[in-house]
């Protein structure tokens, strides 16, 4: 990564790819929940949590680098 522009086009790569997972995280939740694993689906759902509150910061990073 030479410059700006290449750190802020990784960033959005990783932002996006981070995105598809927690779409995941919740789908792999719900099934855990509805096999009955109620506390392992808990689990789930907050790693998804902090998934998303890292994309939000993630999503911040990138408006200042693109602004």
């Amino acid at each position: 990564m030479e410059n700006k522009e290449q750190v802020t086009a990784l960033l959005d790569y990783m932002y996006k790819h981070n995105r598809s997972h927690e779409a995941e995280l919740v789908k792999m939740a719900e099934k855990l929940k509805s096999l009955g694993h109620e506390a392992e689906s808990a689990k789930v759902s907050e790693a998804q949590s902090c998934f998303a509150k890292g994309n939000e910061l993630l999503s911040e990073a990138l408006s200042q680098l693109k602004s």
